[in-house]
């Protein structure tokens, strides 16, 4: 039984509450309720960078990642796709997925920026060869199959070094075969990461998002 003290409704079992009900939800303050019909950008914000056969996010450009705004400038971290193994990966990361059966790779974590939430720029960051330069977004992080970055922002954290915390998920076919997994890793800035975990949590996880709670953080 659900009862709404402020109406005096009682309704068993089940109860659907909407956010533009004036009788369900009375009390409010500053706040209005209203319908609208969203406004439908008809293209994806952020594509693939086709017209280079050599990028990480060739392929696709997948968000599961995050996006924060800062300093009047929206950031994504999202998970890059392409074709063909990257040679130029350093020998103990390109041993952790010595093959893939489809010859397609999610192996990048990449950057982009936008002032406007539309129109989104890929900056070279400099930071991970790939296929023969390093004129890519790409973040560099100690593994080969590797997407769905979370990153969270902490303005109080007292460590400059850790005020970007993010979870990565990554599979090492050499230790954990297909199972993937997650490593957590901090920055000062948000671009250049130190992995903090160097042994994974060993256990199948694909997280949605994550957050801090009550001095925990919630993956």
């Amino acid at each position: 039984m659900f009862h709404f003290p402020a109406t005096g409704v009682r309704v068993e079992e089940r109860v659907t509450l909407l956010a533009v009900d004036d009788v369900s939800l009375p009390l409010k303050r500053n706040l209005c309720y209203f319908l609208t019909s969203p406004k439908v950008h008809a293209a994806p914000v952020l594509g693939p960078s086709r017209d280079n056969p050599n990028a990480p996010d060739r392929l696709a450009a997948m968000f599961f990642g995050s996006v924060l705004f800062e300093d009047g400038r929206f950031r994504m971290w999202y998970s890059g796709y392409y074709t063909g193994r990257n040679e130029d990966a350093p020998a103990e990361i390109l041993e952790q997925f010595p093959e893939s059966p489809s010859n397609i790779w999610q192996g990048a974590i990449c950057y982009a920026e936008s002032h406007d939430g539309i129109e989104w720029d890929k900056p070279a960051l400099g930071q991970t060869k790939f296929k023969g330069n390093c004129e890519n977004n790409a973040i560099a992080l100690p593994n080969m199959c590797l997407c769905v970055p979370h990153v969270i922002r902490e303005d109080d954290e007292p460590d400059p070094a850790r005020r970007y915390k993010m979870a990565y998920w990554f599979i090492d076919q050499k230790k954990y075969a297909l199972h993937p997994t997650f490593r957590t890793a901090v920055s000062p800035d948000g671009l250049h990461w130190t992995v903090e975990n160097p042994r994974p949590t060993e256990l199948f996880l694909e997280a949605g998002g994550l957050y801090k709670f009550n001095g925990l953080y919630i993956l």
